[in-house]
């Protein structure tokens, strides 16, 4: 979209999830100045409004993490929590109740 609002901040190694009339950033890397700083943040893009909305933050957060849509629900599955530290952890969240819960970790 050649004229689109911009992100309020630039961000990198995150899933871009559609639900719904929403695009989701959900979480990744934020590099202000010299610092990599891992996100639980969530950017939802409204195309028909051109408008960014803050989301409902993840419980924990992730990067490199891997997220699938399925009915009404995204999910996250894995990636890394802070630095190299690989996370088995799955949340869902759910579009309905605007709401993040646990699923079963993933097995090692």
């Amino acid at each position: 979209m050649a004229g689109a609002t911009p992100l309020a901040f630039s961000r990198q190694n995150l899933p871009a999830l559609v639900l719904e009339d929403g695009i989701f950033l959900v979480g990744g890397l934020a590099r202000p100045a010299s610092e990599v700083t891992t996100l639980r943040d969530v950017s939802v893009y409204r195309p028909r409004t051109d408008v960014w909305e803050v989301g409902t933050s993840m419980p924990s957060p992730r990067s490199f993490e891997g997220g699938a849509v399925v009915g009404h629900r995204i999910y996250i599955v894995g990636g890394f929590s802070r630095g190299d530290f690989a996370s088995s952890r799955v949340w869902i969240f759910d579009g309905l109740q605007d709401e993040w819960s646990r699923a079963p970790r993933l097995l090692r």
